[in-house]
């Protein structure tokens, strides 16, 4: 009998009952308590919708102008977009460090820097299509047109969530590295020559 052709209960069922016991909890998987930083946010997240599924260019440009003259802070989220470390961010909110982004266009200057500062109030027209740039050239104003379809939060969750199973596999690696290396260690002094 092909298992695809049984019931869901009967398929849920020889799940179950083949599911090997373990010892990791689902906080194992995600630790929530690593997937934040962005509550202080909540209300620059939910503005940043309105440029969901925005496809006409001048649009997109005009509603992206119009936010970031509104809400100057929304710059702050791009951080959390591209998926920067969280200590990264904290970094670039304090003023500690600057987001530099090498070129490799010919006729470009080096580098291009970036402030990320929480002590934003005000942007100028200048910074305001230096942001846009940013944001196009990043390739979030294609996420926006293209790729997020319901929320801003859900994208920022996943990305999230997506960095810290990223360290649950590191600490992984590691557990079975100790786990492993007294068995290893053993084999190779057996047949050391």
């Amino acid at each position: 009998m092909e298992f695809l052709n049984l019931q869901i209960e009967e398929r849920t069922k020889i799940f179950i009952n083949n599911a090997l016991l373990t010892n990791r909890g689902f906080n194992y998987y995600v630790d929530w308590t690593n997937v934040n930083g962005y509550n202080e946010f909540m209300v620059e997240i939910h503005a940043m919708d309105i440029l969901i599924g925005c496809k006409d260019d001048n649009d997109f440009k005009d509603k992206f102008i119009t936010l970031i003259s509104k809400l100057p802070h929304v710059v702050l989220l791009f951080p959390f977009l591209f998926g920067l470390a969280k200590d990264e961010r904290e970094k670039l909110y304090r003023n500690k460090t600057q987001l530099t982004i090498i070129q490799d266009e010919l006729n470009c200057a080096d580098h291009l820097i970036y402030s990320f500062s929480k002590n934003t109030k005000y942007l100028d027209d200048n910074e305001i299509e230096i942001f846009y740039n940013f944001f196009v050239r990043m390739g979030l104003k294609n996420l926006y047109q293209n790729f997020i379809e319901k929320s801003t939060l859900d994208y920022i969750i996943g990305v999230l969530v997506g960095m810290d199973s990223n360290g649950r596999k590191n600490r992984g690696g590691r557990a079975f590295e100790l786990a492993t290396f007294p068995l290893f260690e053993k084999i190779s002094n057996k047949y050391k020559p």
